[in-house]
């Protein structure tokens, strides 16, 4: 400018020769920073982003916040991706969940999970999913990774429900009545009844 030579001002770039004006080539770009006199962007850090032109400093790309990731330059964060993965926030990439696990919290959007934990009660966990044990079945175990990991309930009787998680919650079919051994009999005929499922000994009518 006036035959003098001039830094380029932090926030934009000089990325060409015969700059005639302070602009210089124009403001910082998306996706980076440009300090005093830069040639060219400087990208924001993974697990950050730059989301405005002008950035001066690294303090000004944002922090990726969780159910996010970023990777080197980005100009905005990107979603998790999937019940397999999770993003607890800051991080230029994805972790995946771990085998027996589901990814946190379960309400919130599929894409944007933000951190794992066990399988719970009455469930068993893939690719990041909490599956409820059917009817007639419990969940057993710690490590609660496929359909098998639900115990199917002793022979002529079932739950009430699903998401079961131990065996106490199996009663007998209707029909059949649980004895001091904790096991399903036929209701005997005549003389008694069991026309609802949970009859038990104690509970006999007669």
């Amino acid at each position: 400018v006036n035959g003098k030579q001039h830094t380029c001002p932090a926030g934009t770039v000089g990325d060409k020769t015969g700059l005639t004006s302070v602009a210089c080539g124009g403001l910082c770009p998306l996706g980076g920073w440009c300090g005093e006199g830069s040639t060219a962007p400087t990208e924001c850090e993974e697990g950050t982003y730059g989301n405005a032109t002008g950035l001066i400093h690294a303090d000004n790309c944002t922090a990726t916040p969780p159910g996010y990731y970023s990777t080197k330059g980005s100009s905005l964060p990107m979603n998790c991706g999937g019940p397999s993965l999770y993003c607890p926030g800051g991080q230029g990439t994805t972790q995946t969940v771990a085998i027996g696990s589901m990814s946190t919290p379960q309400n919130a959007s599929e894409l944007n999970r933000v951190g794992q934990a066990p399988c719970p009660d009455g469930y068993w966990c893939s690719a990041g999913k909490a599956i409820a044990c059917s009817i007639g079945t419990y969940s057993k175990g710690t490590l609660r990774d496929s359909a098998a990991s639900c115990e199917l309930c002793p022979r002529d009787s079932t739950t009430r429900s699903d998401k079961s998680s131990s065996r106490d919650a199996c009663i007998c079919n209707e029909g059949f009545f649980m004895n001091d051994l904790l096991l399903c009999q036929r209701c005997p005929v005549p003389g008694s009844s069991c026309l609802e499922i949970g009859s038990s000994l104690w509970g006999l009518r007669l």
